[in-house]
């Protein structure tokens, strides 16, 4: 018996398994990537975002406008961050919050300022037709942060 022959088409069978393995764990790592950017990039944003707010001036805080302009900046922070980044889902406006001492800001002068949003993480690469009725590939990205007042 010829063994070298009997095996010929063994590679060409290895071969296709693993473009075949291939193929699908490579659209999942760059997912699970571009995944990863937006959490960290909204992640930082939100830290950045309620860091400045908490090194605002009493008088900001104390203001009768306070909730409205710091809210305000955070929303213009983060979108800022998101679009310099060049994410493709930004958070809306309406989803981030702005709280000082656990209560909107402008009651007085806050011991920690708090700022949180959410965006939907929609995958533009891997989705299924919108027909299809399918959403698996969607996640909620949700960063918080709480910063101690430190004018």
């Amino acid at each position: 018996m010829n063994t070298v022959r009997d095996q010929r088409g063994i590679v060409a069978v290895e071969a296709a398994l693993l473009i075949a393995a291939t193929m699908v764990l490579l659209p999942i790592l760059l997912y699970l990537g571009r995944l990863t950017l937006h959490a960290i990039v909204l992640d930082k944003a939100t830290y950045e975002a309620a860091r400045i707010i908490a090194a605002l001036p009493e008088a900001a805080h104390t203001a009768t406008s306070a909730a409205g302009t710091m809210r305000t900046i955070a929303v213009e922070y983060i979108d800022e961050a998101a679009r310099e980044n060049g994410l493709d889902t930004r958070p809306l406006p309406e989803s981030t919050s702005v709280q000082c001492d656990v209560y909107v800001c402008g009651s007085g002068k806050p011991a920690t300022v708090s700022v949180s949003t959410f965006a939907a993480f929609r995958n533009t690469g891997l989705q299924p037709p919108d027909d299809a009725g399918i959403d698996l590939l969607d996640v909620r990205v949700a960063p918080a942060y709480r910063v101690s007042y430190a004018p």
